[in-house]
């Protein structure tokens, strides 16, 4: 994952609070089913941010365009606010409309 905004501390915290959540209900932290079912608890959130910050990093990294592009986004999100909220849920974890 790229570093863009600490986003890989974020997903360790959300992991680590999955696996937690897995043992306080009594749960063997290394047996098979119940490290399977982690992996199915985050894969999508984590495959999400990986996808978030990749195309991020190319979008302010590459070509003029893309770099325009990505100033104007940035601009019409501080512009509209209920977008704003919704790109800091997200980057936080806190995306009300997680599977999981």
């Amino acid at each position: 994952m790229h570093p863009l905004a600490g986003q890989g501390l974020n997903i360790g915290l959300h992991d680590a609070d999955t696996l937690a959540e897995l043992i306080i209900k009594g749960r063997d932290p290394g047996d098979h089913i119940s490290l399977h079912r982690f992996e199915c608890q985050r894969r999508l959130a984590n495959q999400a941010m990986i996808a978030a910050t990749d195309s991020f990093h190319h979008l302010f990294t590459g070509a003029k365009p893309l770099r325009q592009l990505g100033d104007l986004s940035l601009h019409l999100a501080e512009r509209v606010p209920f977008a704003k909220r919704m790109m800091m849920q997200q980057a936080n974890g806190l995306n009300p409309f997680r599977m999981f």
